[in-house]
């Protein structure tokens, strides 16, 4: 007959589906009281169904021999229970001085690692980690005080991919009351006790207190909460997940010929970019949660992001156009005119916190800068990047109407008087806008047509001097559009036409 504490695990594994027929199960184990009671519920459970179980053991190379003597622990558990034993030995004290990270948070992000390299890619493997309600009361205190906002006080989710928690439904006392019932005894961890750990911290002198002079249900009670905030939080990214799919993620192709795709959520994951009207449309909490889907899927994760993170972006809605701020691991997000684009940035200007104007970045467009090419009339040129041909041709004009095409156009080439150029713009460029002769800098015109800055040196224009005749995917400049009158016209084509979708011809 399974004990109240078996019986309890038992039906939460089952409530989560968390282990099925012929899954893998591998266990992360320390050798301390929750593991172990991991492991050998886990052995029990293995009666229901069949399933494998296997176990991990990291050592940390911390605590000397008391370090060495909890493998050899773990590994005469191991045996009497017929399990397979992975032993991995590191240096963690190195590691985190090496990478920049405390103890904790270094330990943390190895283990996981290798057990994810232990499970491999098998969907059905699943790691199981011995976190009880105790860890997930000091969980919810520590993001609360990190800022992570409502995401973060969840907490810990029985379920979360490939991982599993069997005993996020018990608290520590119950285990190890479970543990001194079957007379089986645990490795105790020495630097459990310090205080220099967050969690030890949490764990050792602020629950307790709270337990003592608050509520001595606290631990319960938070516990409980955090399961409550799962649910607020699915339901709320259910929501924010449906705009996001439907009507704010936009895909944009290149800005004109060889202009290039920009890498966006769904493809390289590179760069994602919101609609800043429709999202402003959004109650405030799911435009914080839409905020909060677009980093994860571009890659920056949510461990490091903060609410001061989101509400900055949020800021940003408001600002001016080329206003940005920097995220966590190397990306940034900035203001497009009507647009937040996330994108990878520059870690160098995150590290040093260097003014933007320093922080040089690579970039595929500025592979076009300096083209200039002379035309020949008639003739055919290859465009930059092999994207297709630039011909052109003269013939008489046979006075019927042109339909617009935006990779042809028709221009009076008998105002033509010098030769011609494909380039990309250079300062004191300009574009006839009326028949008055009235003009504007072709800065300008990018400017009005939303057209962000680094892609403005790589758009091609057809250039007679320093007036621009046609921006290649815009509009073309009125003093050559063809009138009553004109003799011969100069046709320019595309052959092979490449989308603009943001560049207007009015």
């Amino acid at each position: 007959m399974p004990s109240k504490l078996e019986q309890k695990v038992f039906h939460y594994i089952e409530e989560h589906g968390m282990i099925r027929e012929n899954d893998r199960v591998i266990a992360g184990v320390s050798g301390g009281a929750d593991s172990l009671c991991l492991l050998f519920l886990l052995c029990r459970y293995r009666k229901r169904i069949d399933f494998s179980i296997e176990a991990v053991h990291v050592e940390h190379g911390i605590r000397g021999a008391e370090s060495l003597a909890d493998a050899d622990f773990v590994e005469e558990c191991c045996k009497k229970w017929g399990i397979r034993l992975h032993v991995r030995h590191l240096n963690i004290p190195k590691i985190a001085k090496r990478e920049k990270l405390s103890e904790e948070e270094a330990g943390r992000k190895l283990r996981y690692e290798i057990f994810a390299e232990i499970a491999g890619q098998s969907g059905k493997t699943k790691i199981a980690v011995a976190h009880h309600r105790d860890d997930q009361a000091e969980t919810l205190l520590a993001n609360i005080a990190r800022g992570t906002g409502l995401s973060g006080a969840g907490g810990m989710r029985p379920v979360n991919g490939s991982i599993i928690r069997p005993l996020l439904c018990c608290r520590r006392m119950e285990i190890e009351e479970y543990l001194l019932s079957r007379q089986m005894e645990w490795r105790q961890d020495a630097t459990n006790e310090e205080t220099d750990y967050t969690r030890n911290y949490l764990r050792n002198c602020i629950l307790p207190r709270m337990t003592q002079r608050v509520n001595a249900q606290t631990i319960e009670h938070m516990a409980s909460l955090a399961e409550d905030l799962q649910r607020v939080q699915d339901f709320i990214r259910h929501q924010a997940k449906q705009i996001l799919d439907t009507t704010l993620v936009q895909r944009e192709e290149g800005f004109g010929i060889g202009g290039g795709e920009r890498i966006t959520a769904g493809r390289e994951n590179r760069e994602l970019i919101l609609n800043i009207p429709k999202l402003r449309q959004q109650e405030q909490i799911l435009q914080e949660t839409i905020i909060q889907l677009c980093l994860e899927r571009v890659g920056c994760g949510r461990k490091d992001i903060t609410r001061r993170h989101i509400r900055g972006i949020l800021d940003l809605t408001l600002g001016q156009s080329g206003r940005r701020i920097m995220l966590p691991g190397g990306w940034r997000a900035k203001r497009e005119f009507d647009r937040i684009c996330i994108e990878q940035g520059c870690r160098e200007m995150e590290r040093k916190q260097l003014p933007k104007e320093e922080c040089k970045e690579p970039s595929a467009h500025r592979q076009l800068q300096q083209t200039d090419v002379l035309l020949s009339v008639p003739g055919e040129t290859t465009l930059p990047q092999k994207r297709g041909s630039l011909r052109l041709r003269r013939f008489e004009n046979p006075h019927e109407i042109i339909s617009p095409k935006m990779y042809t156009k028709w221009l009076n080439y008998d105002k033509i008087s010098n030769d011609l150029h494909l380039r990309t713009r250079r300062a004191g460029d300009y574009l006839v806008i009326n028949r008055e002769g009235g003009r504007k800098k072709l800065k300008d015109y990018f400017v009005e047509e939303k057209i962000p800055r680094e892609l403005r040196d790589d758009i091609l224009v057809i250039a007679q001097g320093s007036e621009i005749l046609w921006v290649i995917g815009g509009r073309i400049n009125e003093a050559y559009k063809v009138e009553e009158g004109t003799k011969e016209i100069l046709e320019i084509q595309i052959m092979e036409e490449v989308k603009w979708e943001t560049i207007s011809e009015s």
